[in-house]
């Protein structure tokens, strides 16, 4: 019944779900969806017979349009289309969060106009290796999941801007994530990674990076290659120094690398001219090194919780 439904003309651009009822925008044109996006939608259902709030969708499907197109709900799961003409129609917005999935079918690769995924708060073990074919995908939301790694295709998603993998199981990042040269964002907090790929330094358009809550000893010394970078969160890991490259970030914004196990920071840490919000609370640090004095433009440095014993020399100096 699912074919019948999205391969008549109905007047649908956006479907939004919830536990109880559906809900449908209506555009201007008729559309027909491609039959391999249909087949995704099918196996979504198939795969997570186990999610109340999902089958609670795919049994609307089996009832009359009339019913499913009628019936209202907040939007808390959607799907977009975008028409290129008639009967050219494809999936380009797809909001999964919070509905129980286990699963995310092989077949999101026939969803080849997609531009946004957002799978959040599900039970998801693992992403298929097909999502590397999502080519036209921007944004990538799967934080709090199950995840214990990321396929080697995720390389293959040069078009991404964002991507959110917070609050999963993960121990590693593929090498092939360098491949994503128009990322802007990557979000791995609270996970159980112990170190990052060399390759984390092709992101050459990355603003914003958040690492906190992770299992990282060291930081790779071509970080200093993320030339566009204006926020860097590692606090809470298990870090011991920070490597001198750092002072390359003259992009930097906002440091923080509370609660980890540095004693030390780098002389080039002065070299981050634009540095307004340096966070090294609870830290074994005993000196702040002299170049610290040249950050001008910082306005707040939070020092709590660690062993500087020369620090109201040093603030006095400064404020000469």
């Amino acid at each position: 019944m699912i074919k019948k439904l999205f391969t008549i003309n109905v007047w649908i651009t956006v479907l939004y779900l919830t536990p109880n009822i559906a809900w449908a925008d209506h555009s201007s044109l008729p559309i027909t969806l491609d039959p391999s996006e249909v087949q995704f939608i099918e196996d979504l259902c198939e795969q997570n017979a186990t999610s109340k709030r999902l089958q609670v969708f795919c049994k609307k499907l089996d009832d009359s349009i009339e019913a499913f197109l009628n019936s209202y709900s907040p939007r808390e799961f959607e799907i977009k289309t975008t028409c290129l003409g008639l009967n050219q129609c494809h999936i380009q917005f797809l909001l999964l969060n919070q509905i129980g999935l286990t699963s995310l079918p092989s077949s999101v690769a026939n969803l080849r106009k997609l531009r946004f995924l957002n799978i959040q708060n599900n039970k998801i073990h693992a992403l298929p290796e097909s999502i590397g074919e999502l080519t036209e995908l921007r944004i990538l939301f799967a934080d709090s999941n199950n995840l214990t790694s990321l396929p080697e295709s995720i390389g293959n998603l040069t078009k991404l801007k964002d991507i959110s993998i917070s609050s999963n199981r993960l121990r590693e990042i593929p090498s092939t994530v360098g491949q994503l040269q128009k990322l802007r964002s990557i979000g791995l907090s609270n996970n159980k990674i112990t170190s990052l790929p060399e390759s984390i330094g092709g992101l050459i358009n990355l603003r914003h990076m958040y690492l906190g809550q992770n299992h990282l000893t060291t930081l790779p010394e071509n970080i200093g290659q993320l030339q566009k970078l204006t926020k860097l969160q590692v606090g809470s890991n298990q870090l011991t120094e920070l490597p001198e490259n750092i002072g390359r970030l003259r992009q930097l914004e906002i440091l923080s690398v509370k609660y980890n196990q540095l004693t030390e920071l780098p002389e080039s840490i002065g070299d981050l001219f634009k540095l307004v919000i340096l966070d090294i609370s609870s830290n074994q640090i005993t000196i702040l090194p002299d170049s610290l004095s040249n950050l001008t433009k910082m306005n707040k440095l939070i020092l709590r919780d660690n062993r500087i014993e020369p620090m109201q020399r040093w603030l006095q100096d400064k404020g000469d």
